[in-house]
């Protein structure tokens, strides 16, 4: 680790690494350091003829490592099953223990993969042991009666999610690069609403990007930490919108009704603003004079058999009050993957329809015991034209130069 970057909280877990035999890439070759930086020897980029004469040996050893060579965690796949698209896992006898020496005791674990509409069946029937991670207020109270009218059969344990669901924006063009956009849409959800239909109560609303078991959040609270928690108000929202400049209908006159517009200067869009429109091409970014005008329009894509997308239909495409702000919400409702295409803006599962589109996304995220958000926010330019972070070029509160 660069001493630029001590003292670290989380150092040790930071310079963590998971080594792998030189043997399974080098075969013969060695890596050296003769006091003029590391490099391979010339043996490794031997060839014969056009192709490397080790390309064999690194595909061989390097890409079945599943079946081929010894684990050292606790289990190993003993068989996967594609029709159920289950993995057996059985006890590793290389295994060495906990720092404490302590081993598993379970001989076999089969891991299975559910679907919510089917899971408690599956626990009922015995087709499954365990059923972890049920979200939702309907899953969540069936699975507590199941447990009320069989307490000898099953067992429940509550725990806080280190995680949550969210609607996410694409934020790096078209009307949601706009903060003011971003914040005038959540004042116009009921987001406590929103939670407790989906959850059943048994969540809530959390107003920045932590979940509410984390010690920091704790410890931030108890320091007096206070942030917004955008109590719904559609006039809030129309007031963010006019002080951005959202002022005008489609030919540039005064706004009155309908579908907002922005202008912005010509050297402040790049090609996807410009060709920014709704899914349906009603409503579309168009030349006047020396600037563009831009609609209030968000494209929303949202995910076939989920809760959320359901929930979303009336709470964000069908919200009044989107509507009395000046919003138009268009959607699509497809498949995870074609929608990670959308949001990629790239054909990484070969779904994507060539023209960015989507600026809405309902996902979820989850965190890690390092916690560390230098690595997800960034005003460094070249890695947010890269991707690098989230898609936002908003101004800061404050910032460290080093």
């Amino acid at each position: 680790m660069d001493a630029s970057y001590l003292p670290d909280y989380y150092a040790i877990l930071s310079a963590a690494v998971t080594p792998s035999p030189m043997g399974l890439y080098l075969d013969a070759a060695d890596i050296k350091d003769d006091g003029n930086g590391v490099y391979l020897t010339d043996d490794f980029y031997a060839k014969n003829g056009d192709k490397y004469a080790l390309a064999g040996h690194i595909e061989k050893g390097a890409w079945n490592t599943d079946n081929t060579y010894p684990y050292s965690g606790m289990y190993t796949i003993e068989k996967w099953n594609p029709s159920d698209k289950s993995c057996t896992m059985v006890l590793n006898p290389e295994y060495k223990g906990d720092y404490r020496g302590h081993k598993p005791s379970i001989q076999k674990v089969i891991y299975k993969k559910v679907v919510p509409s089917t899971q408690l069946e599956d626990l009922k029937s015995g087709g499954i042991d365990v059923l972890n991670e049920i979200t939702g207020g309907d899953e969540t109270n069936e699975a507590l009666k199941l447990v009320k009218d069989q307490p000898d059969k099953f067992i429940a344990t509550h725990y806080a999610r280190a995680g949550y669901g969210k609607l996410q924006f694409r934020a790096d063009f078209g009307p949601v690069q706009f903060p003011a956009v971003r914040q005038a849409v959540t004042y116009c959800m009921d987001r406590a609403k929103f939670a407790k239909d989906f959850t059943g109560g048994y969540g809530g609303v959390v107003d920045g990007p932590y979940y509410s078991g984390a010690w920091m959040y704790k410890e931030a609270v108890n320091d007096g930490m206070m942030l917004n928690a955008y109590a719904t108000s559609v006039d809030t929202a129309v007031k963010l919108l006019e002080e951005d400049g959202w002022v005008y209908d489609k030919d540039g006159n005064a706004y009155t009704s309908g579908v907002r517009y922005k202008k912005i200067p010509a050297n402040e869009m790049d090609e996807r603003d410009v060709t920014f429109q709704s899914k349906d091409g009603t409503y579309k970014t168009t030349k006047v004079g020396d600037d563009y005008l831009m609609p209030l329009v968000l494209n929303w894509y949202g995910t076939t058999n989920n809760p959320v997308s359901d929930l979303l239909m009336t709470g964000f495409l069908e919200n009044p009050l989107l509507k009395q702000a000046g919003f138009e919400i268009q959607n699509t409702i497809g498949d995870f993957n074609p929608m990670l295409d959308e949001l990629y803006q790239a054909p990484v599962t070969g779904s994507y329809g060539g023209i960015p589109m989507y600026t809405c996304f309902n996902l979820a995220t989850g965190f890690y015991p390092q916690y560390n958000m230098d690595m997800v926010w960034t005003i460094d330019p070249a890695e947010y034209e890269d991707y690098t972070n989230y898609f936002c070029k908003d101004s800061a509160d404050a910032y460290w130069l080093k």
